[in-house]
Order: C-alpha cells, then sequence, then structure tokens
C-alpha cells in the first residue's frame, strides 16, 4: 500500500466522494489522515520539486477554504432526528428492491450514476437534477446500500454494481438509447458500463471523473481518512438538507457503503481494461481542485498523463472526447453549477437532433 501525503490524500478522497456525504458517527467534516500529520516536502527530494510541490499546496488551498458550508453539531442532530420521505420507484433486482428517481421530461433520458458515498443522490445533486430536469429526462438509479435502495449481501465491485444498476433501468422501461452521467468513481463504474451495454448509450457525461491512472497503478490505501466535519447542501431549502443528512445518517456505514468504499481502489485499478467504444462520444467537466491533486500525487507516485490527457485515453476514439477543465472543487456541480448545466445542455443537443 502508498501512503501519500496529507493534502495529495484529501484530493484522492475527494475524487471517490469519500468526503462528499454525511457521516453518522462524526460532527465535523475535514477530510483528515491522523497517520500523516507532515504537509511539508520531503526533505530528500531536490529543491525544484520541492519548490513545486509547496507550489501546488499553495494552490489547493484556495479551494480547500470556503469550499463548502458547514453546520453546527445541534442543527445535525437536529437533522438526522427528520422523518424520511418516499421517493422514486423500487423495483426488485436480485431479490432486493433497487429505488430509481425518474423527473422531468425530454426525447434522451440522462442516467445518472453516482459517486462511491453518495447517500442520496437525489439530494445531494439536487442543485444540478433539478435545472437539467427543465428540459431533459434525468434517470438517477440508487445503487444497492445508498438512498431508499435495499442493502444486498453481494460484493461489491464493478460487475455486480454495473448490472444492477442496468437491471434497474430495464425495469423501469430505461432500455436504451440513453446518455450516461457520472461523478467522480462514478465514471469508473460508468466506463465498465457502457463497455458492456454499448448499444444502448449515446454518449457519457463526465463530472469530474476517476480514470485509472489516477493512482499510478498503484494500491492506495484509504483506511485512515476520516470525516470530521459535515458539508451541507448549498443553496437548497433546510428540508432537502435535512432529508439529505437523515438518509446520509441511516446509510452510510452500512455493509454495502464500506465495502464499496474499501474495494475503490481495486476497482479504479481493474477499469484499466475498459475502454468506450467508437461512436459513442464523452465530455468531461474536469475540476481545477483535482487537476493540481493530480500533479501533486505525482511527485508521489509514478502516473502517466495530466488530469486530462488520462480522460481522452478512456475512450477508443480520442477525437470523440471532449475536455473542458473549471476553475472549482470536486463538488462542481455545485461551485459550477452554470457552467456544468450549459455544457451539458450543449452536448445533449447532440442526441436530440
Amino acid at each position: 500500500m502508498n501512503k501519500i501525503t496529507k493534502l495529495s490524500t484529501i484530493a484522492l478522497a475527494l475524487m471517490l466522494c469519500v468526503g462528499c456525504s454525511a457521516n453518522k458517527d462524526n460532527q465535523k467534516t475535514k477530510t483528515e489522515n491522523p497517520k500523516q500529520e507532515n504537509v511539508t516536502a520531503n526533505p530528500k527530494e531536490d529543491k525544484a520539486t520541492a519548490a513545486k510541490r509547496m507550489k501546488l499546496m499553495k494552490e489547493l488551498e484556495k479551494y480547500n477554504k470556503g469550499a463548502e458550508s458547514f453546520i453546527s453539531n445541534k442543527q445535525y442532530q437536529k437533522y438526522i432526528k427528520t422523518p424520511i420521505k418516499e421517493y422514486g420507484q423500487k423495483v426488485e433486482v436480485k431479490g432486493k428492491k433497487m429505488n430509481v428517481y425518474t423527473v422531468g421530461e425530454g426525447k434522451v433520458p440522462i442516467v445518472f450514476i453516482p459517486g462511491q458515498g453518495t447517500v442520496t443522490a437525489k439530494h445531494q445533486y439536487h442543485n444540478l437534477i433539478s435545472n437539467l430536469s427543465k428540459t431533459h429526462k434525468v434517470v438517477v438509479v440508487e445503487p444497492f446500500g445508498s438512498g431508499l435502495s435495499d442493502v444486498i449481501d453481494q460484493p461489491r465491485n464493478l460487475a455486480n454494481i454495473t448490472s444492477d444498476i442496468h437491471e434497474a433501468l430495464q425495469k423501469v422501461g430505461i432500455t436504451g438509447k440513453y446518455v450516461i452521467a457520472s461523478h467522480s468513481i462514478g465514471g469508473v463504474y460508468a466506463l465498465k458500463y457502457i463497455s458492456t451495454y454499448p448499444k444502448e448509450v449515446l454518449g457519457l457525461i463526465g463530472l469530474d471523473t476517476s480514470t485509472p491512472g489516477m493512482e499510478g497503478g498503484k494500491q492506495i490505501d484509504f483506511a485512515d481518512p476520516v470525516l470530521k466535519e459535515l458539508p451541507k447542501i448549498p443553496k437548497v431549502s433546510d428540508d432537502i438538507n435535512a432529508q439529505f443528512f437523515a438518509i446520509g445518517h441511516k446509510v452510510l456505514n452500512n455493509p454495502n457503503m464500506k465495502e464499496e468504499a474499501k474495494n475503490s481502489s481495486n476497482m479504479i485499478n481493474e477499469s484499466a481494461n475498459y475502454k468506450i467504444p467508437k461512436g459513442i462520444p464523452a465530455m468531461y467537466l474536469l475540476a481545477r481542485e483535482s487537476d493540481l491533486g493530480l500533479q501533486l500525487r505525482s511527485l508521489d507516485i509514478p502516473i502517466k498523463g495530466s488530469w486530462q490527457e488520462q480522460h481522452k485515453e478512456l475512450s477508443e476514439d480520442p477525437k470523440e472526447v471532449s475536455i473542458h477543465t473549471l476553475d472549482g472543487t470536486h463538488q462542481i456541480y455545485n461551485t459550477n453549477l452554470k457552467e456544468v448545466i450549459d455544457y451539458t445542455n450543449q452536448f445533449m443537443k447532440t442526441f436530440e437532433k
């Protein structure tokens, strides 16, 4: 297992959505690794590398400050006592119930695959979904262990997660053609999904998605980072935040969530075996924060290609890939909402003619 610097660990954890949701047992929201207290340069590295490291850390700091708003423990305790409201449609998948939330109308559905650790995609991505649903049909499948879906006694790996999502879509009548939208490690799930069901997918929208090369092919230890604070969803009603925290309190530490987090590194590395087939265009909206995080990690572990180059290489035909790097955090669906909506609407026009 490779150990990397504290800030680098934080950046990588953000890509995996480790710190994107409420924690059942903690009242503060910052990801921290107690075994990695020093963020200073390695004393053995040359001056040029040390200078680059410090520069990257300084640039990353602007994204660490004020990127999320927090709630008090008192407010948290109030939220988690909120009765959970039903939403979506429950369908049977492998003998258990999966929840599928559908909203809006449009010629081509946008099927949203959330990132690992997303306790309730309906609420966490509310700002994005509510805006896109004004002109598009948006379908959100909640993987087992998240949202209102059941917990299943089955390994949380790429094959099972993607086949679960596919079966749930079939059950609600989404059989193709549709566009996949994914965030964070949801991009790894999307890569496997599109490779498995290419005839059903028209295109991919990747929101700062993970890549097979982001860890340099290494196994990264995610056992240490823990949540110390709780971020709330910005610019939404108190009721939406209350539902977000109530559901998060219920599901975040269930067996499926824990196993999915534990298997994240393996799934990222496995995804190197898959490519987006020719004829399926992909648009990636990447966060500057994650771009800097990858550069910082490359000082500690061998990483091939830039954040942008790694995404372009996910397709069999790089000419079918468009990339836009936005000046925001990993949560670009909030920090860069208007840009994400504008780029998405533009991309969708390709399929709605």
